[in-house]
């Protein structure tokens, strides 16, 4: 049911990621052409950066923000909604996952313990509670095979080579 419940959410999550822009484009922009769409996406965050706030400031002093007006009238510029807590670690895992803060397991900078305990910092956290192998099948991390590991392992070294291989050809071929 879990696995249902996450593919739904990120099939919605998709659909509105890859519709929002074509449906915004012409609401938005003063110049369709400059709302040209090509099925990619970015979105941009800025961390304790109130939309409203961003918005008076370009209007009240026009030509000093040129980015955020550029991107204000040739993409889409709106407001996120807040989650409680209202603290960075939770709204960016809701914002990243698509889930309500209580899915996402992300409680905020602090984790609060019921019985009378301190509130203690949850800066990488991890509960240490032994679980069956079964019960990891929603892991969001792959259980991948000794054999698999290792090829996975081996491909990084590939990397690794390959990048001071052209290295060391660049070098080469600046020489001569």
């Amino acid at each position: 049911m879990n696995r249902i419940r996450t593919f739904l959410a990120s099939l919605a999550v998709a659909v509105f990621v890859l519709a929002a822009p074509r449906a915004a484009a012409g609401a938005s922009a003063a110049d369709p052409a400059a709302s040209d769409t090509r099925g990619r996406v970015v979105i941009l965050g800025f961390d304790g950066a109130d939309a409203r706030t961003v918005r008076e400031l370009m209007a009240k002093e026009p030509g000093r923000y040129p980015t955020f007006e550029k991107l204000a009238s040739s993409g889409t510029f709106a407001p996120l909604e807040v989650v409680a807590p209202t603290e960075s670690p939770v709204s960016w895992a809701s914002l990243n996952s698509g889930r309500n803060p209580a899915e996402t397991g992300v409680p905020g900078f602090i984790r609060r313990e019921l019985g009378g305990r301190s509130p203690a910092p949850n800066f990488g956290y991890i509960e240490r509670k032994s679980k069956k192998l079964e019960d990891l099948e929603d892991a969001p991390i792959p259980l991948w095979t000794p054999a698999i590991t290792a090829a996975v392992a081996g491909g990084g070294v590939f990397l690794a080579v390959l990048l001071l291989a052209l290295l060391a050809f660049r070098r080469l071929a600046v020489a001569v």
